[in-house]
């Protein structure tokens, strides 16, 4: 990334501020969703939040990828260890999320959804406000 130009850092932080827009939208409309999850999981019929979740998986592999990126650009070498916990974090989260669905334990579901998931989400939510305010 040292070999850039000027211009060309420009270009890349730009693009890097209107990733982290996006993620951080995102957030904004996923949190509020995934915090009624939960309770859907527990519920006598929790097909739907088995769905939810489904749907889910993608905006998570986003967030993996944005933030994968964000510790290889060198103007946020401040931030790239942040990065590198919430990767660490998030992935710790989704492997538990994989482990109840194999186990088809919707309850564990809904206990990682509502106390892991979700803060995890959220303290990333935070972080990325404070980069692009």
């Amino acid at each position: 990334m040292s070999n850039l130009s000027n211009d060309d850092q420009e270009e890349l932080e730009k693009f890097f501020d209107n990733s982290s827009r996006e993620i951080s939208d995102y957030l904004s409309r996923a949190i509020p969703l995934l915090k009624d999850l939960p309770g859907t999981l527990r519920s006598s019929d929790p097909m739907a939040g088995l769905q939810s979740i489904a749907q889910a998986t993608e905006g998570l592999t986003l967030i993996l990828e944005y933030l994968q990126a964000a510790q290889n650009l060198s103007f946020q070498d401040n931030n790239a260890g942040k990065f590198a916990m919430f990767e660490k974090n998030l992935t710790e989260v989704i492997i538990q999320m994989a482990a109840a669905m194999e186990q088809q334990d919707t309850g564990l579901m809904a206990d990682v959804v509502e106390y892991e998931l979700i803060e995890r989400l959220d303290e990333l939510h935070q972080e990325i406000k404070k980069i692009i305010t």
